[in-house]
């Protein structure tokens, strides 16, 4: 299951370091704060595993076949100016297997399936914006789709967010990256940020009058919003 899903119980930890026993608990603790796993709360398909507590370690997942299209509005997180080390992609599927487990704990009677994860890209679903976030790992970029046009603002402010804490708490701030967005409605297949916000690139940047609209929907992005704080 560990080199399958990527999944490891507690009770196989506590084997794997039981020359360690009475540091287990400091052990999780510091890989939680690292962001190197997280807590797995979505239903599994084995009765025996449901009793058991399961982590995540995306390190461990295998490589999958990228979907031959994505669908869905894309963006670009883009290191090659320097590069995209081993372990961003991996913390950055630990936040969003996070903030899913967190979603269903108070969507009382909602499923959580826990996406479609592999070691080099993954999709996961959102349910308090309904909508579906896909994420892949190249060589020195991320590249991002949201399936939804009217919440691609919020996914995109939460992963610069994600991005922004992995960079200032696990790397020293040492990462340097630039964002393009696919231009959908012109000639040009990517623009870089500055003139996609110039522009105000649909739908990732909003109008004045359709900012105020958002403010009226903001309760329900609210958990997304506090979500890095109680990480």
């Amino acid at each position: 299951m560990a080199y399958e899903r990527g999944l490891v119980s507690r009770d196989l930890l506590e084997y794997l370091w039981r020359d360690k026993q009475e540091h287990v608990d400091f052990l999780l603790d510091l890989m939680k704060h690292t962001i190197l796993l997280s807590e797995w709360k979505a239903k599994m398909d084995s009765p025996d595993l449901v009793k058991d507590k399961l982590y995540l370690i995306p390190s461990l997942l295998q490589e999958g076949q990228t979907p031959e299209k994505v669908v869905g509005f894309m963006c670009m997180f883009d290191f090659s100016e320097r590069y995209l080390p081993i372990g961003i992609f991996e913390r950055l599927v630990c936040l969003l297997v996070s903030l899913v487990g967190q979603e269903h704990k108070k969507k009382v009677g909602v499923e959580n399936k826990g996406g479609v994860l592999y070691k080099n890209w993954c999709k996961v679903y959102l349910h308090s914006l309904d909508t579906s976030v896909f994420l892949e790992k190249k060589r020195d970029y991320l590249l991002m789709a949201v399936d939804r046009a009217k919440t691609c603002p919020t996914i995109f402010q939460m992963l610069s967010s994600m991005l922004k804490r992995i960079n200032e708490e696990v790397m020293g701030s040492g990462l340097k990256w630039k964002v393009c967005f696919e231009d959908v409605w012109g000639a040009s297949k990517m623009l870089d940020y500055e003139d996609a916000k110039k522009c105000k690139l649909k739908p990732w940047f909003l109008t004045f009058n359709e900012k105020a609209q958002a403010q009226k929907n903001k309760g329900q992005e609210q958990m997304l919003d506090s979500f890095l704080d109680t990480f």
